[in-house]
């Protein structure tokens, strides 16, 4: 929660250093504003109106997401000079640090969601597979690679709903961006990751493996079979054991 007064405004880099692809394409500034009129449709990316969009001031008193918080910084203004700048809680340990004047191309974090369903209909989780699937891959391909013409580099966190249901697509995107971003991607590994691992660089990508142990979906031996081959690939992950409380006593047993 900001304190901002009636003579101070509130300046954040979302829209700027930090932006979300949702999935019908449209970007939005952070978690906060998605359902607010988007910046642009990825199919027609330019980073010269994201520039222009960062003079926007934030009316958000707090972040509606911890992504929000870990790479957005933001600036408390009190008669057009800075008063406090708040640095985001990640940013800074990976790139330079943000500036409330300066546009630095390496500085990049995009957060993607290829859908917002999931194959998995856990009782605990609103994204099920009634949600619509977007099928406008190619406009998602070209606005990807606008946006790889736009930056030098930067990170691009791939989650959901349950990314791997677009596996397709989301292997067309890292593969086409692998040479200039690096990734983050959370997923259940419910789908086969054979091309995948084919395709992908595994020093550019990291996963997070969600291990939810009540689904009835949830196979842990085909779970267990596709962590040992990603290992055996060289990637790098973690395993997140979804800690719902009804299913906290199974924790044990899978540790």
């Amino acid at each position: 929660m900001f304190d901002i007064k009636e003579n101070e405004v509130l300046r954040c880099s979302a829209g700027y250093n930090y932006f979300h692809v949702l999935p019908n394409g449209d970007i939005c500034r952070c978690m906060g504003s998605y359902l607010d009129s988007p910046i642009m449709h990825i199919s027609d990316f330019s980073k010269k109106e994201l520039i222009g969009i960062f003079d926007s001031i934030c009316y958000k008193k707090s972040c509606c997401a911890g992504c929000d918080r870990d790479w957005a910084d933001k600036w408390i203004i009190c008669e057009d000079k800075i008063k406090d700048h708040i640095k985001s809680e990640q940013f800074c340990h990976i790139f330079q640090e943000q500036k409330l004047d300066q546009f630095d191309e390496n500085n990049v974090k995009i957060v993607w969601s290829p859908t917002m369903s999931c194959n998995y209909n856990c009782s605990y989780c609103e994204n099920n597979t009634d949600g619509n699937i977007e099928n406008i891959d190619e406009e998602i391909k070209n606005g990807f690679r606008n946006i790889k013409n736009s930056y030098r580099g930067g990170i691009i966190d791939i989650s959901g709903g349950e990314p791997f249901i677009k596996l397709t697509l989301v292997t067309d995107v890292i593969e086409s961006l692998q040479d200039k971003f690096k990734f983050a991607i959370t997923t259940n590994l419910s789908f086969s990751i054979l091309e995948f691992s084919r395709r992908i660089d595994p020093t550019k990508t990291n996963l997070s493996l969600s291990l939810h142990p009540t689904c009835k979906l949830f196979n842990f031996d085909i779970f267990l079979g596709r962590c040992l081959f990603l290992k055996e690939c060289g990637f790098k992950f973690k395993i997140n054991f979804v800690g719902y409380p009804e299913q906290l006593y199974l924790f044990d047993r899978y540790k």
